[in-house]
């Protein structure tokens, strides 16, 4: 029956092509492309397209596979994605990963090239749920003005092969520009540069925005190599030597800029939209938790905790002492020995399943003293709970009131350390006191020996790099997930890393890649790869290439609480507060019987 169902959406499809678009003859084709500015030689083209009426902004879900558009059929808007591969094998791929991030039905719409058509109808399925094939009249139009006549010339699908021919709006003719650089591992790394200065490989974040910039805006490049850095600004105004320098003397046309400040302090240089930005975090070790288990109850709680018990202890005996006194029946029993009430409710307190063994029970049925037991019970289970919890914000408030700055750290004691000795002045901001505090800190870190003491220690923070949820720690490989799952990220971001360009004032060139760079951002293309280099690739020598992954989503602390205890109590309310109604209601039968 599926393989059924699977022919007949094809029949479908193939007549709704072959009718309503007629996409094989190469009029309709030229039309098309006409209509959508795209050319499309040597590529092949599927439309996806959603029959369901989503909210434009769900499909934002689907980064960087295509191009949105909108098209009108019979005064309905459906919404999907232009794709675009050189051939069936990256078309399937692509497909393949829409099917993971999207769930709802989705129709292939349209597709070029009779071979490719061909193979693709034959040999594979890729019409997801249940198809309904869309027929057009080739009307379309396009959502945010046009998708300001572009929307993604560049559709960043990640296939390398796709940006062979694009369309390009700004288009300098191949004008060649001088782009100033260093060797920076995982954000640029140039290889042999020749002796026109062109490099015979790059790699890195910064060069990879550039070379799809580049590519679109039809200009060429050459390298120069500096070896001074990104250089500094001085007070009076004037750059040390380095890229920014190298820029604003006329010496490169392009600085490839990758910042361990604020973009403020660059406000000389003109720069392009960041494409991407890397928090500088810390992890401090989460608290040891206390296990509110019962047998391990010794373990975790100190002598004040147990004083805090005894006290909860004496107030469930007033309360229930309380009880005994209002209510005559039980009074009256007790009443021939002094204090005895406050005895017996001391045994129910502890767990006692009737007042006093030795009354006798005709005046005290075992009902009402079974009762009284079990609310004994309940309450001094809810007295001991609110007083642990009480007890662990008294005698540990470091819980509570952890730090997570940089002046908390001072204050408290803490220390950091790598294998090799950072500079300070790009990683901390010098001219704040707590900063310069902060520096003293630092402990040259030799071996892993001395590394592992360290992490067991309460008072050592480990430094890293944040790219979204994910965090790469800088020691090294001298890690274990085992003692990365014990640590938590801090609160300060301490720097933000931000991968952007400077060009010489006045550039004609700043307003395209600057429009560039924010098409590139709003893809998140950037985001996936410099995650795909740091943990595959390149990667930073001081930086282990992995995910800190924690044991528990939530971190922080337990203690014991109502919550631990929240089924039994609830079970222990629920029950006494019916048996108490019937057994009311039973006495007042009784009165009403013998009356």
């Amino acid at each position: 029956m599926n393989q059924l169902n699977m022919f007949l959406c094809f029949v479908l499809l193939y007549l709704s092509l072959l009718g309503g678009v007629g996409c094989c003859s190469n009029k309709n084709i030229s039309h098309l492309n006409r209509t959508l500015s795209y050319s499309f030689e040597g590529f092949s083209c599927v439309q996806m397209f959603s029959p369901d009426d989503l909210p434009w902004q769900y499909y934002k879900v689907l980064p960087a596979l295509g191009v949105p558009v909108v098209i009108n059929q019979s005064n309905k808007y459906c919404y999907g994605f232009v794709l675009f591969a050189i051939d069936t094998i990256h078309l399937k791929k692509m497909l393949i990963n829409i099917k993971k991030y999207y769930n709802h039905r989705i129709v292939c719409y349209l597709q070029y090239e009779d071979s490719l058509l061909n193979s693709f109808v034959k040999n594979e399925t890729y019409l997801f749920g249940e198809s309904e094939a869309l027929i057009t009249d080739g009307y379309r139009t396009y959502k945010f003005d046009e998708l300001e006549k572009i929307f993604y010339e560049i559709n960043l699908i990640g296939e390398e092969e796709t940006w062979g021919k694009q369309r390009r709006i700004m288009n300098f003719k191949g004008r060649e520009v001088t782009v100033a650089g260093f060797n920076v591992s995982m954000f640029t790394s140039f290889g042999q540069v020749d002796e026109k200065g062109h490099p015979a490989w790059f790699k890195g974040i910064d060069l990879y925005v550039l070379w799809r910039l580049t590519s679109l805006m039809n200009i060429t490049w050459k390298a120069l190599i500096s070896k001074d850095r990104w250089g500094m600004k001085l007070p009076n105004g004037t750059w040390t030597p380095g890229v920014f320098r190298a820029v604003l003397d006329g010496k490169a046309d392009i600085g490839v800029g990758s910042i361990w400040m604020t973009i403020e302090k660059y406000e000389s240089m003109p720069l392009t939209a960041p494409t991407s930005m890397v928090y500088l975090r810390h992890l401090i070790r989460r608290p040891a938790a206390s296990n509110a288990i019962w047998n391990s109850f010794f373990k975790h709680y100190p002598p004040s905790v147990w004083a805090l018990l005894l006290v909860a202890a004496f107030i469930n005996v007033l309360a229930i002492s309380l009880i005994t006194y209002c209510i005559n029946r039980i009074r009256n029993d007790i009443a021939h020995k002094k204090w005895s009430f406050i005895s017996t409710c001391s045994l129910m307190t502890f767990g006692a399943i009737s007042v006093d063994a030795r009354l006798p029970s005709h005046k005290n049925p075992e009902p009402v003293r079974l009762l009284l037991s079990c609310w004994a019970i309940t309450t001094f289970i809810f007295m001991t709970n609110f007083g642990s919890s009480l007890i662990s914000q008294l005698t540990t408030p470091d819980l509570h009131h952890r730090p997570g700055t940089i002046r908390g750290f001072v204050e408290g004691g803490y220390f950091w350390g790598l294998t090799y000795t950072p500079n300070f002045e790009q990683l901390l901001d010098l001219s704040n006191p707590w900063h310069e505090k902060w520096a003293r800190r630092f402990v040259l870190i030799k071996n892993k020996e001395h590394y592992l003491r360290l992490l067991n220690e309460d008072k050592f923070i480990l430094w890293g790099k944040a790219v979204g949820e994910t965090y790469f720690v800088m020691i090294e490989d001298y890690w274990t997930s085992d003692l990365l799952s014990g640590f938590e990220l801090g609160n300060e971001k301490l720097a933000m890393f931000y991968i952007t360009f400077a060009l010489t004032p006045g550039s004609q060139l700043l307003p395209a890649m600057d429009k560039y760079c924010r098409r590139i951002i709003e893809t998140g293309h950037i985001g996936r790869h410099l995650e795909k280099v740091l943990m595959e690739e390149e990667g930073d020598p001081y930086m282990a290439e992995v995910m800190v992954k924690t044991k528990q989503p939530a971190i922080g602390y337990s203690s014991l609480a109502l919550n631990h205890f929240q089924s039994v109590f609830y079970i222990l309310f629920i029950g006494l507060s019916i048996a108490t109604i019937l057994f009311i209601s039973e006495i007042g039968y009784n009165k009403n019987k013998i009356n």
